[in-house]
């Protein structure tokens, strides 16, 4: 675990003393100060509170750069250095290195970016691994999700909205008298599956119980005070999105899927498998330590899980 080798390398005498241990690796007293004041003062944190998620960071980023070298993962000084470059330039990320004991020093830098390539290279080696959809299995979640595929009904109408009854009621007797309710309306499509707006049930209603070619109303809406004429001109009736249509949907969703139970997984057994090799010093143990007895689990480092 190359990436932590600096961990250790933070003063001398008492500072060298062992906090933890992350396989072979040793988390020095000297290292976890310099980390608990840094995220002291860049999250206003309480001294223990900051200790904690030091230590929790420490031990995670030993976690994910012991699991990227036994997998042959280890990012390259290469690829380290260009990620602390790309998180730099980022607006949402300010980064600053210099030798104070508040501040990211260029090895800081180089532990959190190593640690963030060797999360998103373990990521995608599990998600690699995972198999690709196939045509049987998406007839069968069709099959079995046939209700998730339903294309609701729908309507094309004329409508013509009045700001009074009496306005509404001439226009109807003109209608009526043979004048073509299209030279006096708009045209409009709706979908059988109603809004939340109480003041446009009404219409709808009224619209989806019509029969096409008669004229109804007028209805009052009442968010807005107008009374509308309506004509529905066509219907749409109900079906199921065909299965050709929706294969792309759904091969989307169950990998998806997929990708979300492989990935938790991995987490679970790595997890599992780094806490047994972490020890801690008494005082100094957190959820990621073999030592801790607590229910609280540790959290997923870097996106894993």
């Amino acid at each position: 675990m190359a990436a932590l080798a600096g961990l250790a390398a933070c003063g001398g005498g008492a500072d060298e003393a062992v906090v933890a241990r992350v396989g072979s690796e040793a988390i020095t007293k000297g290292a976890l100060l310099h980390w608990t004041q840094l995220l002291a003062t860049e999250r206003s944190l309480a001294e223990r509170s900051a200790q904690r998620q030091a230590l929790e960071f420490l031990t995670s980023a030993g976690w994910l750069t012991g699991e990227a070298t036994a997998e042959r993962l280890m990012p390259s000084a290469h690829e380290v250095q260009r990620q602390i470059g790309a998180d730099q330039s980022s607006p949402a990320v300010e980064l600053r290195e210099s030798t104070g004991p508040k501040s990211r020093t260029a090895a800081d830098l180089r532990l959190e970016a190593a640690a963030q390539l060797a999360a998103m290279k373990l990521s995608r080696r599990v998600v690699e691994a995972v198999p690709q959809v196939t045509s049987a299995e998406i007839r069968s979640y069709y099959r079995r999700h046939r209700r998730d595929f339903v294309m609701p009904e729908r309507r094309s109408f004329e409508i013509d909205n009045l700001h009074s009854p009496a306005a509404a009621q001439a226009a109807k007797r003109e209608v009526e008298s043979g004048r073509s309710f299209a030279t006096i309306a708009l045209r409009e499509e709706l979908s059988s599956v109603l809004g939340p707006n109480p003041g446009r049930h009404a219409i709808e209603r009224a619209i989806f119980a019509s029969k096409p070619g008669v004229l109804g109303g007028p209805v009052l809406l009442a968010d807005v005070g107008d009374h509308s004429l309506y004509e529905v001109t066509r219907i749409f009736p109900a079906h199921y999105e065909p299965l050709d249509q929706a294969s792309a949907s759904i091969a989307s969703r169950l990998d998806q899927q997929r990708q979300r139970r492989a990935r938790a997984s991995f987490a679970s057994a790595w997890s599992a498998r780094w806490t047994a090799r972490t020890s801690c010093a008494a005082g100094y143990v957190v959820p990621t330590c073999r030592e801790y007895r607590g229910s609280e689990k540790p959290q997923a480092a870097l996106g894993l899980g």
